[in-house]
């Protein structure tokens, strides 16, 4: 059933996804978390990604995530449409909870450029940025 999901999102999305539009997305900051792309293991088609609780709560966060490109100095979403599992994690104090991605049934290979990964954190918007250098 996985494979079979992941080939219909293929035919959808085919090989190269292109931007749709501005985004408009408000991205917030928090003290309560860090939230970061590991570069190291970062390339055109994965990444991952840490979530760090420094806060005495428990932070929750979704399995949602964007992936928007900067050009000409202005964010851009992707053009694509994906329902996500409703998921919820929590993270508790002084924790912190390491994810792999594969986005490229999603967002197809990404070139070379500058992108934020936006993830639904405490039911807020939050983004982490990355880079594509090939």
């Amino acid at each position: 059933m996985k494979k079979l999901l992941i080939l219909l999102l293929l035919l959808v999305v085919g090989c190269e996804t292109p931007l749709e539009h501005k985004s408009n997305r408000l991205i917030n900051e928090s003290d309560d978390f860090d939230f970061v792309v590991d570069s190291s293991k970062q390339t055109d088609i994965s990444l991952k990604y840490v979530i760090t609780n420094n806060s005495d709560e428990v932070i929750d966060y979704t399995e949602e995530y964007y992936i928007e490109k900067l050009q000409d100095n202005e964010w851009y979403m992707y053009d694509v449409e994906v329902e996500f599992i409703d998921k919820v994690t929590m993270i508790y104090p002084g924790k912190e909870e390491v994810r792999y991605i594969e986005f490229e049934p999603i967002y197809g290979k990404l070139k070379k450029g500058e992108y934020r990964f936006i993830k639904v954190i405490n039911g807020k918007k939050y983004a982490a940025l990355f880079k594509i250098n090939s």
